[in-house]
């Protein structure tokens, strides 16, 4: 953007790399002190934009208090609000394509546990808690045949050890 009676200046290398490693650092915090890192919280599509401008709102004001702190990382007139625009843009794109991706369990990785003892059923209980990691339990694998079907957590015994291959 130009300005009447502004010169024009070009930035050095360091000088740019300074700006937007400033700007993308206070960006990262503002997101993390608004829980935007904790995937373990199922939210709404709609909650979701909400604490996003709440975290860029946070960071916006922290932003100035950098620059006011901290001249030299000022970015110029405009660029601040186009770099800020374009931030939440992209970044409310990418959340919610990622809370798609945690949501249909799209790129989940299916485990097959062997054993139908305690610790077998402690694991599955830990997988199934911790859903945004990834993993789908899709069953068990017991010794003993009378097991076969018989529900141990929420997935079921799905066949014997003997079987692993054919499964």
């Amino acid at each position: 953007l130009r300005f009447e009676g502004e010169t024009q200046r070009f930035y050095s290398e360091s000088e740019l790399v300074l700006r937007a490693t400033t700007f993308a650092a206070v960006i990262l915090l503002g997101l993390y002190l608004n829980n935007l890192y904790d995937f373990s919280r199922r939210t709404t599509a709609q909650a979701l934009l909400l604490q996003l401008g709440r975290a860029l709102a946070f960071s916006a004001m922290g932003l100035l208090a950098v620059y006011y702190v901290f001249p030299p990382v000022w970015t110029g007139r405009g660029v601040f609000a186009i770099a800020l625009g374009i931030a939440a843009v992209l970044l409310a794109a990418w959340r919610l394509l990622l809370r798609w991706i945690l949501i249909t369990r799209f790129m989940s990785e299916r485990i097959l546990l062997v054993g139908s003892d305690d610790s077998a059923v402690m694991v599955a209980r830990e997988i199934l808690a911790r859903e945004h990691l990834g993993y789908h339990v899709v069953g068990f694998l017991a010794d003993d045949p009378d097991l076969q079907g018989v529900s141990l957590v929420n997935p079921q015994v799905i066949g014997t050890t003997a079987d692993a291959l054919d499964v």
